[in-house]
């Protein structure tokens, strides 16, 4: 962020930006902000700035950045600890997962570790269960939601749900999240021959896409350019595409492709 722009934050916080004074803003250097639908400090670092708080809200926030970031700091070794309790499972994050504080994401990865803990001790390991799941991932929500496996394959698991619960979804789950993990890495590997074919033989400056463009959508979709080459190669040479849900030129001059567009 610019000093131009602190200006104008510190002018909406009504706080002195002088070298007499350091500005509480200045916490906010070298940090990527975001406007959303909350105010505060997602898992990433980003600050997240909600338009409908009021100014004592994004004051508040400023005075807790630091505490947040120590907090991050031992997310590693708490998810570390439900990944132990579930025999070395992936305790990842998901592209769309809700921004959520660290503090309340920390609080319900304790209270998860410890239920999954006091019910192994009780009940041990499902016989079916393989001796490591490193090979899997999970996802630890912090609101309500259901059960469920992703169609990448990652278990989404809600913090409060029961661990007997929690296990007998993933006993049941574990060749179908297996089958769904292998055919998501599968067809990323041909993305990305697809996408570096296309860039050579369209001749193409940029070629990228949104992220909720699964790797089926884009691989139908590049197969498709390429099977037109010879009639698109003139039309698409030295520009840069997006591949997206909808058609549009931007003011730079990038073009947006539906990932099933027409022909």
């Amino acid at each position: 962020m610019g000093n131009c722009s602190f200006q104008r934050m510190s002018s909406k916080f009504g706080i002195s930006t002088t070298k007499s004074s350091r500005s509480p803003i200045m916490e906010f250097t070298g940090r990527t902000v975001v406007f959303g639908n909350m105010t505060g400090v997602n898992l990433d670092g980003h600050i997240i700035l909600s338009s409908s708080d009021v100014r004592n809200a994004w004051l508040e926030l400023i005075k807790s950045v630091k505490e947040e970031d120590i907090t991050r700091q031992r997310i590693p070794a708490v998810e570390l600890a439900v990944s132990r309790v579930l025999r070395d499972i992936k305790v990842v994050h998901r592209k769309f997962q809700p921004a959520v504080a660290p503090h309340l994401y920390e609080s319900r990865l304790r209270m998860l570790s410890a239920s999954l803990t006091d019910f192994w001790v009780k009940n041990g390991y499902p016989s079916s269960w393989p001796q490591s799941l490193e090979f899997f991932q999970l996802v630890v929500e912090c609101d309500a939601s259901p059960l469920m496996l992703t169609p990448t394959g990652q278990f989404l698991v809600p913090a409060s749900c029961p661990a007997s619960l929690i296990t007998n979804f993933i006993t049941e789950n574990l060749v179908e999240a297996n089958r769904r993990l292998l055919s998501y890495k599968q067809n990323k590997r041909q993305e990305i021959i697809l996408h570096n074919l296309c860039m050579k033989e369209l001749g193409l400056e940029a070629l990228h896409k949104d992220d909720n463009v699964t790797p089926d959508r884009m691989i139908h979709c590049l197969q498709r350019l390429l099977t037109r080459k010879d009639q698109l190669g003139d039309v698409f040479r030295g520009t840069r595409i997006n591949i997206t849900h909808f058609y549009s030129v931007l003011e730079d001059g990038e073009m947006c492709l539906p990932w099933n567009w027409i022909d």
